[in-house]
């Protein structure tokens, strides 16, 4: 396995050639029918990606940078490619970064709404699965009547320096001890499927 990163001058070598042939078809995959760009991606089209690149505007900035990154313009961002399986890749961070930070909003706004009493607005943050067995009363007698509850809250907070990390339903981070706290896309926001 080999990874080149793309920068202003790499030379046309063979290999490098064929870099700068994945990233310009990626470029031009995320610029049309962005679906089959996932075939040019490390990794292929996780839940992140997915999320990140419906948004237009994400895809032509995606396109731009890697457009600018082959130009040799000094101020755009390194493209970083890897070779493995005979085939170049470009390795894509942006959806990895948009997942964290949407991920551990969610998350974020979930502790706030608890520690606050306000349960409204924690159940609206649940998953369709987990909002279809409560009602926001329901929640907050289960958060009040459980002794685990606060134990599960402080395990979230403890964990919060730690990754999130793609799963084929949404998200995962794990919080330690065999524990996990899981969120789920649906439509255009995050939701937490389960605290375990």
């Amino acid at each position: 396995m080999a990874t080149v990163l793309l920068l202003a001058g790499v030379g046309c070598v063979h290999e490098r050639y064929d870099a700068r042939a994945a990233a310009e078809s990626y470029a031009r995959a995320l610029e049309g029918d962005w679906k089959k760009g996932e075939g040019w991606v490390v990794g292929g089209g996780t839940p992140a990606w997915h999320a990140f690149y419906d948004d237009l505007s994400n895809r032509q900035a995606k396109a731009r940078d890697i457009k600018a990154a082959l130009a040799g313009a000094p101020e755009a961002p390194a493209l970083l490619l890897e070779y493995a399986q005979g085939q170049w890749r470009v390795i894509d961070a942006a959806p990895a970064t948009a997942l964290q930070t949407a991920a551990d909003a969610v998350v974020l706004r979930l502790l706030q709404a608890t520690e606050e009493g306000d349960f409204q607005t924690a159940w609206t943050l649940l998953s369709l699965s987990l909002r279809a067995r409560y009602t926001p009363a329901r929640l907050k007698e289960d958060f009040q009547n459980e002794p685990k509850s606060q134990e599960r809250l402080g395990r979230i907070k403890a964990a919060a320096q730690q990754p999130w990390q793609a799963t084929a339903a949404g998200a995962e981070r794990v919080l330690g001890e065999g524990k996990s706290v899981k969120l789920v896309r649906e439509g255009d926001a995050w939701r937490v499927a389960a605290i375990e």
